[in-house]
């Protein structure tokens, strides 16, 4: 919460699994620049990973801008789990890539 809440500009890609529960990412974005193909679906291999998808499950990650997500009032007092609303979105269809995100996970 406080990464995608707090910290995170209008300007940066905020990203999350369609319809699945788990794991946000921001990407920061330089003023007037935009995201790469290869890096938003390195943030998405990051998103199903720490999420609660099986390996090798075709899966839609949605992103936008987080000027573009709003956080929903639930009365939980959970630190990890919050509910989110967003608009103007895309979408990417993947599956996991073990090449990719072994690549991301040694920081290469």
């Amino acid at each position: 919460e406080e990464l995608v809440v707090r910290l995170a500009r209008g300007n940066d890609i905020w990203m999350h699994l369609k319809s699945y529960p788990g794991a946000h990412a921001i990407i920061q974005m330089p003023g007037g620049k935009s995201a790469s193909l290869e890096t938003l679906l390195d943030a998405a291999s990051l998103v199903t990973h720490y999420s609660s998808v099986q390996k090798g499950t075709k899966v839609e990650v949605d992103y936008t801008f987080r000027k573009n997500v709003k956080r929903v009032p639930t009365g939980r007092k959970g630190k990890d789990q919050f509910l989110v609303t967003y608009t103007q979105n895309k979408t990417l269809v993947t599956v996991a890539d073990e090449t990719r995100l072994s690549r991301l996970l040694k920081g290469e």
